[in-house]
C-alpha cells in the first residue's frame, strides 16, 4: 500500500499560507481600526485584504490535508496577495499608512507561492487516490 499522507512539505506550505492569511487579516484590522478613509477605493482596500486573508486561512488549512483544489486556490490567492500587497505598500508608503505587518504578509504570500507549487504533485496524487477510493466504495 502506498503512503498517501500529505507529508511535511504540504503541511509547511499550508501553514505558510495560513500565516499569510492571518497577517493580511491583521493588517486589515490595523487599517480599519486606526484610520478613516475618504476615497471609496482606498476605503475598500482593507476590507478586501481581510476577506482575502480569511480565504487564505481556509485554503491553507485544506492544503495541509492534501486537497488539490485548495492547493491550486492557495497558489492563486498567494499570487493575488503578493500583487495587491505590493501595490498597497507603495500607496501606503506615499500616504503615510505604512505598517510592518503588510510587508510581512507580502513576504509570507511570496513564500506560499514558492512552497505550494512544490507540494502540488503530492496533493494531486492524494486527491486522485481519494477519488479512486470513493469510486470503489460507491460501486
Amino acid at each position: 500500500m502506498e503512503d498517501l499522507r500529505p507529508g511535511a512539505l504540504l503541511g509547511i506550505a499550508g501553514f505558510v499560507v495560513m500565516g499569510a492569511g492571518l497577517a493580511m487579516m491583521t493588517s486589515s484590522f490595523q487599517l480599519v481600526s486606526g484610520f478613516s478613509f475618504g476615497r471609496v477605493l482606498v476605503a475598500a482596500w482593507p476590507y478586501g485584504s481581510g476577506l482575502l486573508g480569511v480565504g487564505m486561512l481556509a485554503l491553507g488549512g485544506m492544503t495541509t490535508q492534501g486537497r488539490d483544489y485548495a492547493a491550486l486556490g492557495a497558489i492563486g490567492a498567494c499570487g493575488a496577495g503578493v500583487l495587491f500587497g505590493i501595490a498597497w505598500i507603495i500607496y501606503a508608503a506615499t500616504a503615510g499608512l505604512f505598517t510592518l505587518v503588510s510587508v510581512f504578509a507580502v513576504g509570507m504570500c511570496a513564500l506560499g507561492c514558492i512552497l505550494v507549487p512544490i507540494g502540488l504533485p503530492r496533493a494531486l496524487k492524494i486527491s486522485r487516490a481519494r477519488r479512486d477510493i470513493l469510486k470503489d466504495v460507491e460501486g
